[in-house]
């Protein structure tokens, strides 16, 4: 303890390299001597915070390394990211991202990817906000490359427009 703050430090290879400083603010430094927030982490090593829930063993993690900053899971479970309490991104175990304005009454903004057959979805959903609901899709997949428009109308989608990869244009009604 010198100076307002309390410092370890690790003198087992000659150096004064500090392993955690708490400082007279009441901030909480991992790899340095002066954090400059509530909690700073800092190492040479991709530093990370882990988070584990042990009752179902969900992992999330927040980490950086030398190019990139990442925040998700490390167990096979949804990503939440959540907004004024509520849920305002969601990533599914197939890594399906699912943007929601308010789920139960407003429009689902969906992009599915799966690894057999890659495509991508765009849902405008006018009511229930699950991807069932009246309203919109817009698709392309990794097998023809073509773009879809169809209309959901109680339950079974309609392509009313496609544009195929070499430029052709099918509209249909």
């Amino acid at each position: 303890y010198s100076g307002g703050k309390l410092v370890t430090r690790n003198n087992s290879t000659n150096t004064t390299t500090a392993q955690f400083t708490l400082d007279e603010s009441g901030r909480l430094g991992l790899g340095t001597v002066s954090p400059g927030q509530l909690l700073e982490i800092n190492g040479a090593s991709s530093p990370c915070v882990l988070v584990k829930d042990t009752t179902n063993n969900v992992i999330s993690y927040l980490f950086a390394d030398d190019t990139n900053a990442y925040v998700g899971s490390a167990s096979n479970h949804p990503v939440i990211i959540k907004q004024n309490d509520g849920t305002a991104v969601t990533i599914d175990t197939n890594k399906n991202a699912t943007f929601a304005k308010n789920v139960t009454t407003g429009p689902v903004f969906t992009v599915n990817s799966g690894t057999n057959n890659i495509s991508a979805n765009l849902y405008l959903i006018a009511n229930d906000g699950t991807t069932d609901g009246d309203g919109w899709r817009i698709n392309s997949n990794q097998d023809d490359r073509d773009l879809t428009i169809s209309n959901n109308i109680s339950g079974s989608y309609v392509d009313k427009f496609t544009l195929t990869n070499s430029g052709n244009a099918t509209f249909a009604g």
